[in-house]
């Protein structure tokens, strides 16, 4: 019942707020959208200022994907400041945080479950988004739980004259999106869908064959957004996006079942209260359902079954009033109330922006009240971000950030979400902290070149400075397989985490090439009271030098078509791993002759005369990493309809990049998670 009374009271408040026409023209709200998307272009170039990125669908879809799938998610991969997990995969570690630290928004609602196939792909259609923004630093106070960076995924919106239509086909991914008007002008509808036909032929191949695993499995994702407008001034808009991967093995006498859902739906409703002030408000519901079940057969009836899941709902209301207070000074003020599991959290919010000539400055305050299961805490969130114009083409940004995440992520592979366990933030384990320094030098220039013709070229270089608290970890990799309701708490343990490093990010962009670079160096470790006997250690993906590079060639251009080559290079230093360094006999266990050794494998016993003498806790690098991908674009434009054909190929080398290494009887041997991977794509839009 308190709860109940908490959210009422919240919205009573945030409705006198909007009568009482509190400031600031919203950062995130429609009105900011369009003015964003009239201004770029599929040459947008993403290095503009550090700590901000900004890029279309378009654009992304220079980065050559594992399945040839424009992906808005791939991006990140090549910014500055981001390693990897699994290869290929969308793991990705921000700064030193984990990859549960990056907050990903779409259309304003936070999303657990962001990709297919345990990171292969995002699940985010790209025909439904109008730009993304990437946030590394400088971070608005009006979006909360997060401790490393936050992606706000825009879909599209605005009012449509008539209907259109993109189709894409592929060998891994069928696309559908349609726009339409309605038909008294007033209402606008937008879905697009998606469809895997992997996991149905991979039951095709294997369903007749006795000598093969049964393979059954569905792999699909949806997204839509009806906006009506009420008036001139009011527009209320109902988005929904859902996901879904479902696959289930089944070989001899055992079976295995995972499954990926997650979505999100949303009512909005906008408003202009006068010519420099506009209110928004809304309600949301996201949810995440991660299942992994594995049964045991003994003729032909079940006899044994192990599972992990969890369920993640989280329901919310939000508002946000902005103001113009002058032509060089904006405002925003919001309040948001949330649920999630049995936890509640409150929160009231500011952001400041000042731009003219020479300063763009952002400040923002953020402050919580958190209830959970009897434990009751404040906490705040503090950003700052000044930008200083010093001549023409140069200047200095300086961000700062105090961050708190009320929930916990304990990772299973880092591959992204798809086998993570989420948990709010309890007594026993306090919020996530993170604080973060940055100051940096950015320069731009345009010229015109002989070749190129108008050519904007960007350049950032900065520095950072991490420290975090409140990081979980399993005390042992182990645990998360045994890991139960009554007993995570005694399986996990919370430490902290330091991270610093160089960025170091540029750019150039004309009609017919566009090139992007990034290189970071840094340093990330963790410490946790019972790993590595207390003492600081690296961080697994903790990796020293990291280099991205990304080209968009038009190499034929005419009024009836076009063709680009599309090329992207990562390199960069291999993942760290604990493993054996060497090897002694151990003492026999006592009367082990008498003929109990009989009773055990020889890999068992193996165990027992043999000991292993380990690293320290990733205490041995891998080899780099190297990958060179390729893309070649094929664009017929008719009259009525555009039609491209793409054939790309993901590492172009081969190259067996090891993720894991370890020693069998005296062999060492690796494992490599992606070969070369072709594709070919054909997309139409009429």
């Amino acid at each position: 019942m308190k709860r109940i009374l908490f959210a009422i009271v919240f919205i009573c408040i945030t409705h006198q707020l909007s009568q009482a026409q509190t400031p600031r023209i919203d950062t995130t709200s429609e009105h900011s959208i369009r003015i964003d998307s009239s201004v770029v272009s599929d040459r947008l170039p993403i290095f503009r200022k550090p700590n901000r990125y900004l890029y279309t669908q378009e654009r992304a879809a220079a980065i050559v994907s594992v399945i040839g799938e424009p992906d808005v998610l791939r991006q990140i991969t090549t910014l500055p400041g981001v390693s990897s997990g699994v290869e290929g995969s969308l793991g990705l570690f921000v700064r030193g945080g984990n990859a549960g630290n990056s907050r990903v928004e779409y259309d304003g609602v936070p999303v657990y479950g962001t990709s297919h196939l345990l990171g292969l792909f995002s699940s985010f259609s790209p025909y439904m988004i109008s730009i993304t923004d990437f946030r590394t630093g400088g971070i608005e106070a009006s979006s909360g739980d997060i401790t490393s960076s936050l992606m706000r995924i825009k879909p599209k919106s605005g009012k449509l004259m008539f209907s259109s239509w993109n189709f894409s086909l592929s060998p891994y991914m069928t696309s559908l999106y349609l726009e339409t008007p309605g038909k008294n002008g007033k209402t606008d509808y937008r879905v697009a869908g998606r469809f895997s036909p992997l996991p149905v032929l991979a039951g095709m191949l294997t369903g007749s064959d006795e000598d093969y695993a049964k393979i059954n499995g569905l792999m699909h994702d949806w997204a839509a957004t009806a906006e009506r407008r009420i008036n001139d001034k009011s527009v209320i808009k109902l988005t929904g996006l859902f996901s879904q991967d479902r696959l289930s093995v089944k070989y001899d006498n055992s079976g295995a079942l995972m499954q990926n859902i997650s979505g999100m739906t949303k009512l909005d409703f906008r408003s202009s209260l006068s010519r420099c002030t506009e209110f928004d408000v809304y309600g949301y519901c996201t949810f995440s359902n991660v299942l992994q079940n594995q049964d045991y057969y003994r003729s032909g009836k079940k006899n044994s079954s192990y599972s992990m899941s969890c369920d993640w709902v989280e329901t919310g209301v939000k508002s946000l009033v902005g103001h113009k207070l002058s032509s060089h000074l904006d405002v925003t003020g919001g309040m948001e109330a949330k649920m999630f599991i049995k936890a509640l959290s409150g929160a009231m919010f500011a952001d400041l922006n000042f731009h003219n000539s020479k300063w763009d400055v952002m400040a923002g305050y953020r402050q919580i009240l958190y209830h959970y299961e009897e434990w009751t805490t404040t906490g705040f969130d503090a950003h700052l971000r000044v930008d200083r114009t010093l001549t023409k083409n140069l200047g200095i940004e300086v961000a700062a950030d105090r961050m708190s995440q009320y929930m916990h992520v304990l990772e299973g592979l880092p591959t992204g979400w798809a086998m993570n366990i989420m948990s709010p933030a309890g007594k026993d384990f306090k919020p996530e902290i993170s604080g973060q320094i940055y100051a940096g030098l950015f320069w731009h220039k345009d010229a015109r070149l002989k070749l190129l013709g108008e050519t904007a070229f960007h350049l950032n270089a900065g520095v950072y400075a991490r420290e975090m608290d409140g990081m979980i970890s399993y005390k042992s990799s182990i645990n998360m397989f045994r890991i139960t309701e009554d007993t995570w708490e005694d399986e996990i343990e919370s430490g902290s985490g330091r991270s610093k490093g160089l960025e170091v990010s540029g750019s150039m962009s004309s009609e017919r090439l566009s090139m992007n670079v990034a290189y970071t160096l840094s340093k990330t470790d963790r410490e946790y009271p019972s790993i590595n006997d207390g003492e600081r250690f690296p961080f697994k993906f903790d990796r020293p030098h990291i280099l991205n590079f990304q080209s968009d060639l038009t190499t034929r251009k005419r009024v009836r078509g076009e063709q680009h080559l599309g090329i992207v290079l990562s390199f960069y230093s291999g993942n760290l791993m604990t493993v054996q360094k060497s090897q002694y006999l151990g003492v026999k266990p006592p009367y082990w002759d008498t003929g109990l050794s009989g009773m055990y494998s020889d890999k068992f016993q193996d165990n027992i005369y043999d000991r292993m003498e380990m690293t320290s806790v990733n205490g041995h690098r891998m080899k780099a990493y190297f990958r060179l991908d390729v893309a070649y674009t094929f664009k017929f434009l008719r009259k009525r309809s555009t039609h491209d054909l793409t054939v790309s190929v993901f590492n172009v080398t081969n190259r067996h990049n090891p993720y894991l290494i370890y020693n069998d009887y005296g062999t060492w041997k690796q494992i490599s998670i992606m070969p070369v991977m072709p594709s070919v794509r054909w997309s139409a839009k009429f």
